[in-house]
């Protein structure tokens, strides 16, 4: 299942596997002052309710991957409200994985 943002974008996918996972840029996604990932609280809602157990998010400027698990994510989110209540968790919470890229 896609979601997409008020605009209309689609900004992750929920997998079969229970796993959402959403492409985002660090320098203009991340909450700076937190230094954290976030998401609308609405999706947020919407992937409990749909039985989602991760979050992961690939920075595509970095190549890492971010992961958490939702329970996790859930027991440390912070609520903001930025034309829009948001959920945002501090990076120290989620995993990091490196992609592994081939040479062409």
């Amino acid at each position: 299942m896609y979601f997409k943002n008020t605009n209309g974008q689609i900004i992750g996918k929920l997998h079969d596997d229970g796993v959402y996972r959403a492409h985002k840029k660090g320098s203009k996604h991340t909450l700076k002052i937190m230094d954290a990932w976030g998401i609308d609280a609405s999706v947020f809602s919407e992937l409990k309710e749909r039985g989602c157990t991760e979050l992961r998010f690939l920075d595509d400027e970095t190549g890492i991957v971010y992961a958490v698990t939702l329970a996790d994510f859930e027991s440390h989110m912070v609520e903001r409200d930025f034309d829009g209540l948001q959920v945002f968790v501090s990076k120290k919470y989620w995993r990091q994985e490196e992609i592994k890229t081939t040479p062409c």
